[in-house]
């Protein structure tokens, strides 16, 4: 039996001459016959390296289905795009600043939005964090650590770093995943993303940089 080929390439069904890669998906250009189109873990990552944003953010929970009720959605720290047709979606966040006061207190939760195309409107649909149902505990993923003496409450970098899966995907949607600054005081507290309470321009008053990352599965 005879193969025909071309340009020194067999021409069978098995062939593949090329691959395309584009968000969740992998595209296997044949020989002969019909391309072949698999799903794949897509990787969405947001950074900020600039120190010139603050937040005014209020005491207490956000509901359940508005991120920034409370003044503490980082619209800049957002993913989108994220495909519902996914298993999981691991996602992951660094935020760096310094609050005007009692960081401990303070945490950070991750909002998610839904749209029915990937270019749609998102509209809220809920905020990823402990769940306890019915309790007045504020809810984070993860609090902010401590990380200075007394003799340095404007000067130094606080830190808050955490992870979380998310396993309620809806098929044939898309999700949208923005960082919120939780405040569990009763007094609305400032954050500064990336820099000191203290702005003075010398090797002691570090600037820093935050991200959130989201990988499907």
């Amino acid at each position: 039996m005879s193969v025909p080929y071309e340009d020194g390439v067999p021409l069978t069904d098995d062939v593949v001459t090329g691959a395309s890669f584009t968000a969740g998906s992998m595209t296997l250009t044949k020989q002969v016959g019909a391309d072949i189109t698999a799903s794949i873990g897509g990787f969405f990552s947001a950074q900020v390296t600039h120190d010139d944003s603050e937040f005014d953010v209020l005491g207490g929970n956000p509901a359940d289905t508005d991120g920034d009720e409370k003044d503490g959605e980082i619209t800049a720290l957002a993913v989108t795009g994220i495909n519902g047709n996914a298993s999981k979606v691991l996602l992951q966040f660094s935020i760096t600043g310094e609050w005007d006061n009692l960081e401990h207190d303070k945490g950070v939760a991750i909002a998610r939005r839904v749209s029915d195309t990937v270019d749609g409107t998102y509209a809220g649909n809920t905020i990823l964090r402990a769940d306890v149902a019915g309790s007045n505990n504020v809810r984070l993923i993860q609090n902010f650590n401590i990380s200075h003496n007394v003799g340095n409450r404007d000067s130094t970098l606080e830190s808050c770093n955490g992870i979380f899966i998310d396993d309620a995907t809806t098929s044939n949607k898309f999700y949208k995943y923005s960082v919120v600054l939780i405040n569990s005081e009763v007094t609305t507290r400032k954050f500064y993303l990336n820099r000191t309470l203290n702005p003075t321009n010398t090797a002691g008053y570090e600037r820093g940089t935050s991200c959130i990352t989201a990988q499907e599965f």
